[in-house]
């Protein structure tokens, strides 16, 4: 829901689908606005989880560099060539990098419509990315053992996950990630 009603690429559909709900009443009285930001979907329940720790960090790679396809998928129409050079090859890299790479391509661009006076453009009034990651912790709770943590902080795929969440805390630009709404499950929350 928050995709469908945050999320740039569904402005022409929201009367169809949110008209009828209390959260009408709040964009008809101005109090929020639907459409606003570009959308950064990562499903990680969808990471593999084979029996040794060691073999899950490609899946987790290729999660992440998946939900950057996507995105620049559905955005880089609108994002322009600038976007679209600046992101391309994002299969054959690491996924953390790739992550940096987009934010600052798209912080870039929003900066630039702004900077030009673009009132015009679709994105004007874009704020920036939306991050909706769901399930972040469901591969790692796995293979974490809360009386021996050693194997889990040593492991590589510690070290991608730890990696990805510190380049998002770090993209807050001007028009980086804005808003991010996490999912998951307590026992990594616990140790």
């Amino acid at each position: 829901m928050l995709r469908y009603f945050h999320g740039f690429q569904f402005r022409n559909v929201y009367n169809q689908l949110f008209e009828d709900l209390d959260v009408h009443k709040a964009v008809q009285s101005g109090i929020v606005k639907p459409g606003q930001y570009l959308i950064l979907q990562f499903d990680f329940s969808r990471v593999a989880r084979p029996q040794k720790i060691g073999e899950s960090t490609k899946s987790l790679h290729r999660e992440i560099n998946l939900g950057l396809w996507e995105f620049r998928h559905t955005y880089g129409e609108h994002l322009g060539e600038f976007f679209e050079s600046a992101t391309s090859g994002f299969l054959d890299q690491e996924s953390t990098n790739n992550l940096t790479h987009l934010i600052k391509a798209v912080d870039f661009v929003l900066q630039d419509i702004h900077d030009k006076g673009q009132n015009g453009h679709p994105l004007w009034d874009v704020r920036g990315i939306f991050l909706l990651a769901d399930e972040y912790d469901s591969y790692a709770n796995e293979y974490m053992d809360p009386h021996d943590l050693k194997p889990w902080t040593y492991s590589e795929l510690f070290r991608v996950l730890k990696a990805f969440w510190s380049n998002v805390k770090a993209a807050k630009s001007l028009y980086g990630i804005q808003k991010v709404y996490i999912t998951g499950v307590t026992p990594v929350l616990l140790c």
